[in-house]
């Protein structure tokens, strides 16, 4: 058997960039992205098919110290399934967020991938190393990688390491397959990320979208899509800003498919 496929799960502490990466190394977008914990709220696979190389990446939310049992089962199960883990820290921080991961990661056997990310936002790279040999002595991993996801630094080595740790398998998912989220999913995803950047600490995780309608042609897509949140006082905070996230969704959305997209984007309070 030539092939090798396996399953590769991005963990860590809410953004430190995970998203970010997984897009990167996909090179489209899956996974939406932002400033704010919790962007990411479900499980995202993305796949990457090169020859006889298939490799199954699974995009988890990040670790919550509290009450978010939900979000923390998420990455608790994507390591146990997972044949590599990659754990993803931010430069030179290390926190009760990490130090629980890795708890978890170890106790499961995997090989780790250790990602040191935003290098690029370090203005002293000679601090850099004695960080490096601080953590192999601590952790042991199977290989430290400082990278930048946000401008491409260090990816290419990066897959390299993963592929050394995948088993010769069968391909699991067709060659074209890039992600499993469908159309409808994906789109009401790029209008919550607009929605959750524009709000910054007001509600961002508070409100839900859905779509109502979509009308797919060669040449457009019409979309119906619906805002829905607690109270009315939240209702009102859109009402201010939605026809700006309709203008900025339809040039992100128009991006990923490449089509005319005609958007109309409502508010509504959900009934309780």
């Amino acid at each position: 058997m030539n092939n090798i496929c396996g399953l590769v799960s991005l963990v860590g502490r809410s953004n430190v960039g995970k998203s970010t990466l997984i897009n990167r190394i996909l090179g489209h977008k899956i996974s939406i992205t932002s400033k704010h914990r919790l962007t990411t709220r479900k499980q995202i696979i993305g796949v990457k098919t090169t020859g006889n190389i298939q490799i199954i990446y699974l995009d988890t939310p990040g670790i919550i110290k509290k009450d978010y049992k939900k979000y923390n089962q998420i990455w608790i199960n994507a390591i146990k399934n997972a044949d590599c883990v990659i754990f993803v820290i931010d430069r030179m921080y290390w926190y009760f967020e990490e130090q629980i991961l890795f708890k978890h990661i170890k106790k499961n056997n995997i090989s780790i991938i250790l990602v040191i990310n935003k290098i690029d936002w370090i203005k002293n790279k000679t601090s850099l190393l004695p960080w490096l040999t601080k953590l192999y002595n601590k952790l042991q991993c199977a290989k430290i990688i400082p990278i930048s996801a946000k401008v491409g630094i260090g990816i290419k080595e990066l897959e390299s390491i993963i592929i050394s740790h995948l088993p010769k398998n069968n391909h699991y998912f067709p060659a074209k397959l890039k992600t499993d989220q469908n159309k409808r999913i994906l789109i009401a995803e790029l209008i919550r990320e607009n929605l959750i950047n524009k709000l910054h600490s007001e509600l961002p995780y508070l409100v839900d979208v859905t779509l109502e309608k979509i009308i797919n042609t060669n040449q457009t897509i019409d979309i119906n899509a619906l805002i829905i949140v607690e109270r009315n006082s939240q209702k009102h905070i859109l009402l201010g800003i939605v026809k700006k996230i309709c203008i900025e969704s339809r040039i992100a959305i128009e991006n990923i498919f490449h089509k005319n997209i005609r958007l109309k984007i409502w508010v509504k309070v959900k009934k309780h």
